[in-house]
């Protein structure tokens, strides 16, 4: 598990992670990767100018070697388990084949209108929004029936042109994430739109800023920030935009303790559908392949962003958030101590570290007969080396549906 400390509680043998996180954001945050060798290295780390750091209890021989301060971070993520039963549409519900590749059909279909959106914006041409809205009632419809078919889909696949699939990532995670705080569907189909228009006015930011690897300039940051003013005032132009959406577009990088952009809100000024829509952004920014960096695993992304409470996120709602997706969601690939690699496959509710996996793999390579171990099972809940300790690119494996999910027979 990931916790962020001061760099001076730096100790040789922790092992540093790369948050992912744009360093003008975070200028004092440390996202060097990599086992801290010697007290020099970390006075080096101080000297630059960085006070704060992410480390992972799972990595490294710091953690192993005082266990009492790593069952400490691991608290932290025990204490999200579910104090009381989900509702029944989000119970651990497993997801079936058919379901998944009934929500691809919903995402792949909504690929092109999403691009004709962005392209109609560019251009300066009237926007027709009634594409958006068939997609995010299509959205609703396979939330519906179920939410962990969409979300898991949403990641196994990766599209090039990464400005089209996060808008449509984001707008599937805030209904998802909408339907199982129990909003009505008014309000879904809000999160909906608010997602799918959130970063449009990054239409307007040069192409060279967008995509530069590295740290921008300060005033190439101060170019890529005026996105949410240049979204907001060109969805104030377009018919039957709701307020919420605006809002959305305008405030979804304002930051719960303050000093978010571009108006440093403080967390009772800022609209609740831009809070949603903040967690589904950074979510999917850290766990999306960009031209400038590679795909975080979808655990470690959940960790950071658990830690940054209260100063990026409402505490309650990313706390909401982590056991609606699970420390980790469907979908992911992980690694156990003992060496076997699976897939999540379902969620147990009672112990979020501790899913249902369909195991793919051992240390000789993939099997030819997958099978399912409930790591939440008595036999293997308290036995150290059925922990999982890693999470993995999907890639690894070439992993398809079928991979992930079951066919229903007959």
């Amino acid at each position: 598990m990931i916790k962020r400390i001061l760099v001076r509680n730096l100790k040789p043998g922790m092992f540093t992670v790369d948050s992912g996180l744009l360093e003008n954001e975070h200028p004092e945050l440390y996202n060097g990767e990599g086992l801290i060798l010697d007290l020099d290295e970390i006075q080096e780390i101080y000297a630059n100018g960085y006070r704060e750091v992410f480390v992972d209890a799972n990595q490294g021989t710091y953690f192993f070697e005082h266990p009492d301060e790593r069952d400490k971070i691991l608290r932290l993520y025990k204490m999200l388990k579910q104090k009381v039963e989900l509702r029944a549409a989000f119970e651990a519900k497993q997801v079936t084949y058919e379901e998944a590749k009934a929500a691809e059909d919903v995402y792949t279909a909504s690929f092109d209108t999403v691009m004709t959106l962005y392209e109609d914006f560019s251009k300066g041409s009237s926007v027709d929004t009634k594409s958006s809205k068939v997609y995010v009632n299509d959205v609703i419809d396979s939330v519906t029936n179920n939410a962990h078919a969409f979300i898991s889909l949403v990641k196994l696949r990766q599209y090039d042109d990464y400005s089209y699939s996060h808008s449509l990532n984001v707008a599937a995670l805030a209904v998802s994430f909408g339907k199982y705080l129990n909003f009505d569907e008014e309000y879904l189909q809000i999160l909906g739109m608010a997602g799918l228009y959130h970063d449009i006015g990054k239409v307007r930011v040069p192409h060279t800023v967008l995509n530069k690897p590295g740290r921008l300039t300060d005033k190439e940051f101060e170019i890529m920030k005026r996105h949410s003013e240049y979204g907001h005032d060109m969805l104030v132009k377009v018919n039957d935009i709701h307020s919420y959406v605006l809002r959305a577009a305008y405030e979804h990088h304002e930051h719960y303790g303050g000093k978010g952009y571009p108006r440093a809100l403080s967390r009772s000024e800022i609209n609740k559908t831009a809070l949603v829509i903040s967690l589904a952004d950074v979510y999917d920014a850290l766990t999306s392949e960009r031209v400038y960096k590679k795909a975080m695993a979808q655990y470690k992304a959940l960790c950071i962003m658990f830690d940054m409470r209260q100063t990026n996120f409402h505490p309650l709602l990313i706390e909401k958030f982590i056991k609606f997706l699970g420390i980790y969601p469907v979908g992911t690939l992980v690694r156990l101590r003992i060496g076997l690699r699976g897939v999540v496959i379902k969620q147990n509710p009672a112990f979020l570290l501790n899913p249902l996996l369909k195991i793919l793999a051992d240390n000789k390579g993939r099997l030819a007969h997958p099978y399912y171990l409930d790591l939440a099972d008595q036999e293997y809940l308290e036995k150290p080396d059925y922990e999982i300790i890693d999470s993995m690119d999907p890639g690894t494996y070439k992993l398809e549906l079928e991979d992930f999910f079951d066919k229903v027979e007959g």
